[in-house]
């Protein structure tokens, strides 16, 4: 009997923890790439337990620096292949996957953050890097030859992967979060809530987009994040709360409209 179901399809030629420096192609910014490699957990919690938490974390934790005491909001724009390989490769729990995506905290940014996202197990690396807002708006068009302008690594990669991979938007996300962070062991815990999603709309700036579909409206999306030990105290909170079942993806949650054509 042949087997039906899709092979888990890897896009990384050696490993997504080493990426390659790509030839440079006329390059006209220079930019940084900001890497930040962590330990990272994911919970879905209720309403009481995220007002125990914040009390808590206003307290023992520093709030972040550029959220402030009451938090910011979060913006992104997913990518994918045209044959959805990074959803695949979650879903059939690849050991190593990655995210592309784009970022911005506030509609009337005039620069974005484009990242990818690599992770092997709890593990994960970042790279990420600032762009301009038209470079942005280029991108979720399908120009990804704006990359091309930035003497980075990191760019040139993305060039290479996504237009190797007819990559295209395929998920809007937005989300309100209270972040904090500890200076040991590079801890940073966020909260996450009010999570809206389109498979439609891409217009990372446009602040009136009808994002009606909400991901789990009545609870709250704890991750934390750390370097190679989490602080006992942190742990004993974090294991005190109910856990609402698994651990939550958002960018898997958004595409779950994928599963009936795979699944």
């Amino acid at each position: 009997m042949t087997n039906t179901t899709p092979s888990v399809i890897h896009s990384f030629e050696n490993s997504a923890f080493a990426v390659r420096t790509e030839p440079r192609f006329h390059p006209v910014k220079k930019a940084s790439t900001i890497v930040v490699q962590r330990c990272e957990k994911k919970y879905a919690i209720g309403m009481e337990d995220r007002i125990r938490l914040l009390e808590a974390f206003n307290v023992l934790l520093t709030p972040d620096i550029y959220g402030g005491k009451f938090g910011y909001i979060v913006r992104s724009i997913y990518f994918d292949s045209i044959n959805n390989n990074d959803y695949l490769n979650k879903i059939y729990k690849a050991s190593e996957r990655k995210n592309i995506r784009i970022r911005t905290y506030n509609a009337d940014s005039p620069i974005a953050k484009f990242e990818i996202k690599f992770k092997r197990g709890d593990n994960q690396v970042k790279k990420s890097i600032t762009i301009s807002k038209e470079d942005a708006l280029a991108m979720i068009n399908r120009d990804f030859s704006v990359l091309l302008k930035y003497e980075n690594p990191t760019a040139q990669y993305g060039y290479k992967i996504m237009k190797a991979g007819l990559y295209r938007p395929v998920s809007f996300i937005q989300y309100d979060r209270r972040a904090f962070t500890h200076r040991d062991f590079n801890t940073r815990i966020t909260l996450d809530n009010h999570v809206l999603y389109s498979n439609h709309s891409f217009n990372l700036y446009n602040p009136d987009l009808d994002l009606c579909t909400p991901i789990l409206s009545n609870n709250t999306v704890l991750e934390v994040k750390y370097e190679k030990y989490l602080l006992p105290y942190l742990q004993d909170m974090i294991l005190g709360c109910e856990h609402l079942g698994k651990p939550i993806s958002k960018f898997g949650t958004s595409r779950k409209i994928v599963t009936s054509y795979y699944c």
